[in-house]
């Protein structure tokens, strides 16, 4: 690409007159620049280590300090990444599509012509990158990555279509006329039905739903009667890692199931409001819940594979490490 053009597409000034007019590519880790690349030096020190493995131009609020190589000012190196990524989109002509986490964390159970583009700017330019010409991509709610798309769209949520199961962790449903039954809690079916919603207004079919115990925010660990995992029982913990869902599930099992869930959060978590009237425990360790007492759920703010580990019995650990 001529230096030029790369000035006028991130927005930077070019500070000096080099030798070079081209660069060959783009780099974002001083150790791995190659020589013609470009380099985003978020420092003097990463530019400096960049220009002596072969970097051509550097972009950055950086001063000139090698005649040969092309240095092009901007205030904010982000910003220009960010203009790097909406030529790259404008160039295939793709279409980005917002969604919230939780449907970022749902499309990551389906499998289908569309991509997900990374939070990360650097992991979003090797996506964007790789994607092909017209591609359909969802990208991550973020007030900074919506400056990337002059037309993106934003999913939606559909709220009036219920699960006919009574099920905590299972949704059963109809919607254009397609029946699912899904391992899915029906906290998240709102989100899920504005994805098939999308899928439906751009006529788009061809999609496969994968294996919903990989989302990621919402967990269950089944557990006996001394709260050993995996053991038959109708008894489970309910692993939630974020805040902002854990205030989400919370409100639904206080709707369905209020005499039914006790709260565990850790003792240094911050109370959301909502849970002044909750059966809260709290905890140090992951450890205490080995010993802890309820009747059907206990939903804990924790990690589930953690919690799996602290749960098991400590005979199990031992085989597994042989």
């Amino acid at each position: 690409m001529n230096i030029q053009n790369l000035a006028g597409i991130l927005g930077a000034k070019l500070l000096s007159e080099p030798i070079i007019s081209e660069i060959c590519g783009f780099c974002f880790d001083e150790r791995k620049i190659r020589t013609g690349e470009c380099f985003f030096a978020p420092n003097l020190k990463s530019a400096k280590i960049a220009v002596n493995n072969g970097a051509y131009a550097i972009v950055g609020d950086i001063e000139p300090f090698d005649s040969e190589v092309a240095f092009l000012h901007c205030n904010d190196v982000d910003t220009a990444i960010l203009r790097l990524l909406r030529y790259e989109i404008s160039q295939k002509n793709i279409k980005i599509i917002f969604a919230s986490k939780i449907q970022i964390a749902l499309l990551n159970c389906l499998s289908g012509d569309f991509s997900l583009l990374p939070k990360s700017l650097v992991h979003a330019y090797f996506a964007l990158k790789k994607s092909k010409q017209g591609e359909m991509i969802f990208a991550p709610n973020d007030e900074r990555l919506k400056n990337l798309s002059f037309d993106g769209c934003e999913l939606g949520v559909i709220n009036s279509i219920k699960s006919r199961s009574q099920s905590l962790f299972y949704s059963d449903f109809v919607f254009a006329s397609r029946h699912y039954d899904l391992p899915l809690s029906p906290v998240f079916l709102p989100e899920f039905l504005g994805i098939l919603d999308f899928f439906a207004s751009v006529n788009f079919s061809e999609f496969a739903l994968k294996d919903f115990r990989d989302f990621e925010y919402f967990k269950p660990l089944f557990v006996g009667v001394n709260n050993e995992p995996f053991a038959p029982s109708n008894r489970a913990f309910v692993c939630v890692n974020d805040e902002e869902i854990l205030g989400l599930v919370f409100s639904y099992f206080n709707k369905k199931i209020k005499s039914d869930f006790v709260l565990a959060l850790p003792k240094n978590m911050k109370k959301n409001k909502n849970f002044v009237n909750a059966k809260l425990i709290e905890f140090e360790s992951l450890s205490e819940l080995k010993a802890l007492s309820f009747r059907r759920f206990a939903l804990v703010f924790c990690d589930y594979n953690e919690l799996k580990e602290r749960l098991m019995p400590a005979k199990v650990i031992e085989n597994t490490l042989f």
